[in-house]
């Protein structure tokens, strides 16, 4: 190959002319080079070679369009180079891995086995609860939480939420488990840095501001503010609407849910559940255990390692609803209410208007097209 066709490309290496060894190798090749418009080998690093979190997520629909499976841009921080990504989707996508080389592959079907106490016991036990909070601040105005396990149909309702206009429902604010803005930011860094996002969505949306506007503020915001102080800072800016918090981590621990009470001025609470049927196949087909937050175990974890991902699923369901019921037992009952997902999907109309009417506010028709006007309700 001329020197000059690659003499131009940041950090490239000489394998470059060498052919992929595997069908896999061909086609991430292929993709890659779509996306990043310059000739990479297999230990290329994908960020090295122009690639960042707009040009990842090209990357990942076209991989998705052409093979399936649901993938997040956390993996190309794990594997950033084809040779690695190639081994990940081995380990984590072997049936996808297979329709890449045009074979089948049995799915292997995870143990059925009842969990035990033990297990339970030990996953609780690998969940850090938040650092004591000392500060002693008034309480905030009122609130409202949705409380779920993961993949029970949070984001669906958020959305629907979002579409009242006396509400303000962003995606995961993910706030309650830190006591500052700097805290935070220290622990959901790097490949964890997306969990930040919906902060800057929040932000973006009460500013009228860019996104790269959103990003500089929260920056500020972040060397200033505790955590109670930045929700303070937000509902001073919504112009009434009542804040709307979902953040499915919340659950999995018993003192960060305490914080809601200790933080506001008798919030409310929305009990969202699902079947464990569906929430485990949900978590389990969108392979979720790779994107948990450092504070919640994952695959990484040496002690999280020994449950596979139904059993992660299962464990992480479990536990949560079972915080959730023992915290509202302390809760007056005109503070909560429960809601099947089930339900929503089945009966959106009749399940939205109790809703509506648990929330004191009038119903909107607007809640019943979740689609609609989706940069307003921070789902662009």
């Amino acid at each position: 190959m001329p020197q000059d066709q690659s003499s131009n490309r940041p950090n490239v290496t000489e394998e470059v002319a060498k052919p992929p060894h595997t069908a896999i190798q061909a086609k991430l090749i292929e993709l890659w080079q779509s996306v990043l418009e310059v000739e990479v080998s297999i230990h290329d690093n994908f960020f090295d070679c122009g690639g960042d979190s707009i040009k990842a997520a090209l990357f990942f629909n076209r991989l998705q369009q052409q093979f399936g499976g649901i993938f997040y841009i956390v993996t190309l921080f794990e594997a950033p180079t084809i040779a690695e990504f190639e081994t990940y989707l081995y380990q984590h996508y072997p049936e996808l891995a297979a329709r890449i080389m045009g074979r089948t592959v049995a799915s292997s079907a995870a143990s059925r086995d009842r969990l035990q106490p033990e297990q339970v016991d030990q996953m609780q036990q690998l969940i850090a609860p938040p650092a004591e909070d000392l500060s002693n601040t008034p309480k905030n105005p009122p609130a409202c939480f949705i409380l779920s396990a993961a993949r029970s149909g949070s984001t669906l309702l958020r959305i629907i939420l979002a579409g009242h206009p006396q509400l303000f429902a962003p995606p995961q604010l993910c706030l309650l488990q830190f006591n500052t803005l700097m805290e935070r930011k220290a622990s959901l860094s790097g490949n964890y840095s997306f969990w930040r996002e919906g902060a800057v969505q929040a932000l973006k949306q009460v500013q009228g501001a860019t996104t790269e506007a959103a990003q500089a503020l929260m920056q500020s915001l972040e060397e200033q503010l505790t955590t109670q102080d930045f929700y303070s800072w937000l509902q001073q800016r919504l112009q009434g609407r009542l804040l709307v918090d979902k953040t499915t981590t919340y659950p999995l621990n018993l003192a960060t849910l305490q914080r809601a009470e200790t933080w506001f001025e008798a919030p409310l609470y929305i009990h969202l559940t699902r079947h464990p049927h569906g929430a485990i196949r949900s978590f389990e087909e969108a392979k979720l255990d790779l994107t948990l937050p450092p504070f919640i175990p994952g695959l990484k974890s040496r002690e999280a390692a020994s449950f596979n991902r139904r059993e992660q699923a299962e464990l992480l369901w479990l536990i949560s609803n079972q915080n959730i019921l023992a915290f509202l037992q302390g809760i007056p009952q005109q503070r909560q209410y429960r809601l099947r997902f089930e339900d929503l999907v089945v009966q959106p109309e009749d399940s939205i208007r109790g809703l509506c009417q648990f929330l004191d506010l009038p119903f909107d028709a607007g809640m019943l097209r979740p689609y609609a006007a989706p940069e307003a309700k921070m789902t662009e």
